[in-house]
């Protein structure tokens, strides 16, 4: 337990280096930029990470929790597809909108499609119809 803590700790640096690095190195000395530049600069790409990439999901009682690092949004299960072994799954959510990275995804696509997987994924999704204010099928894997 403690090392895939470690491992989902290190995503999450990554995933904000991924971020960060181009603009540190389009500014060349991080040190000459003001400090009211600097928090403009940096403070988004970590309310971006914070607030959209995937950390759990809890499903009970017919509902289906999808959470965050800061939030959760809830839908109603209408109906449980069961489990799909698929490792294309990720071709399918790349051009949507919403949170993609290679190992996590809170993906909303305009054909009705919502991909949720956390880092713990391992290519078994579950697929399920959902409703909050409109329906979709959704993916989980993790």
């Amino acid at each position: 337990m403690p090392a895939r803590f470690v491992i989902e700790i290190w995503i999450y640096a990554m995933s904000l280096l991924t971020i960060v690095l181009p603009l540190y190195y389009v500014n060349w000395n991080i040190s000459k930029i003001p400090l009211p530049l600097a928090i403009v600069v940096f403070t988004p790409p970590v309310i971006i990470i914070t607030f959209f990439m995937p950390k759990k999901f809890l499903l009970e009682n017919g509902v289906v929790k999808l959470c965050s690092l800061t939030r959760c949004k809830e839908y109603q299960v209408l109906e449980d597809k069961g489990f799909v072994d698929r490792k294309d799954v990720w071709k399918r959510y790349m051009f949507c909108s919403g949170w993609r990275f290679p190992l996590s995804a809170w993906a909303l696509c305009p054909d009705g499609n919502m991909y949720f997987s956390t880092l713990r994924c391992n290519d078994k999704w579950r697929v399920l119809r959902i409703k909050n204010k409109e329906e979709y099928t959704l993916w989980l894997c993790g």
